[in-house]
C-alpha cells in the first residue's frame, strides 16, 4: 500500500514538474480592447482584465438626447424592450425638451399666488397651491395652472371606486369638471 502511494506521489510530482517546464508565458490579444497582455500557454483567459471581461457582455448604445456612446448590459435592453437609453438623469429629464420645474419660493410661483385666490374664498398664501388642470406636471404654461387651497386640490384628484362607487383621493386621476360643483 505504501509502495502504491509512493509511486502515485512520484508520478504526480513528475507531471507537475513537466507542466511547469512546458508552461511558458505568451502574449495574447484581448478580445475586447485589442491590447496585448501576458498569460501562460494553457490559460483559458481571453481578456486582459476583469473590466474588459464585463464590458464584453455589454452592448454599445447611444444616449437618445446627447448621442454619447454608452455600454449597456444586454439584459437591461432585452428586459425593457426599449431603445430609450439615457446617459444621465439630466438627459432623461430633457427627453421631451427643456423641462422647467415649478417650485415654491420662486418669483413665478409667488406672483401666481399673490394675484389670485381659491374659488372657495381662501386667500392666505400659505394655504394655497397650484393645480395642473390637464394633470401633466411638466406642462407649466400659465393657462394650465389653477390656484386652489389644499382642500379644493384634493377634490380635483378624486376617483370613483369600482366596488362601492365611493369617491376616494387618487393623485394620478382628475375629477371630471362637471362633478366638481357637487363637492
Amino acid at each position: 500500500m505504501i509502495c502504491i502511494q509512493f509511486v502515485f506521489n512520484l508520478t504526480c510530482n513528475l507531471l507537475i514538474y513537466i507542466m511547469r517546464k512546458i508552461r511558458k508565458k505568451i502574449t495574447k490579444s484581448c478580445k475586447f480592447c485589442k491590447k496585448n497582455y501576458n498569460t501562460y500557454t494553457f490559460s483559458k483567459q481571453e481578456f486582459c482584465s476583469k473590466k474588459c471581461n464585463s464590458y464584453s457582455k455589454r452592448i454599445k448604445k447611444n444616449c437618445q438626447v446627447c448621442s454619447k456612446q454608452l455600454f449597456v448590459v444586454k439584459s437591461r435592453v432585452s428586459r425593457n424592450n426599449c431603445e430609450n437609453i439615457y446617459c444621465s438623469r439630466k438627459c432623461y429629464n430633457m427627453r421631451f425638451g427643456q423641462v422647467k420645474k415649478l417650485k415654491r419660493q420662486t418669483k413665478y410661483f409667488d406672483t401666481l399666488l399673490n394675484e389670485s385666490s381659491c374659488k372657495c374664498g381662501v386667500t392666505e398664501k400659505y394655504l394655497l397651491t397650484i393645480h395642473h388642470i390637464d394633470g401633466n406636471i411638466h406642462n407649466n404654461s400659465r393657462s394650465n395652472h389653477e390656484v386652489v387651497c389644499a382642500n379644493c386640490h384634493i377634490k380635483r384628484h378624486l376617483k370613483r371606486r369600482k366596488k362601492d362607487g365611493e369617491w376616494v383621493y387618487h393623485t394620478k386621476s382628475l375629477t371630471p369638471r362637471e362633478i366638481l360643483d357637487f363637492f
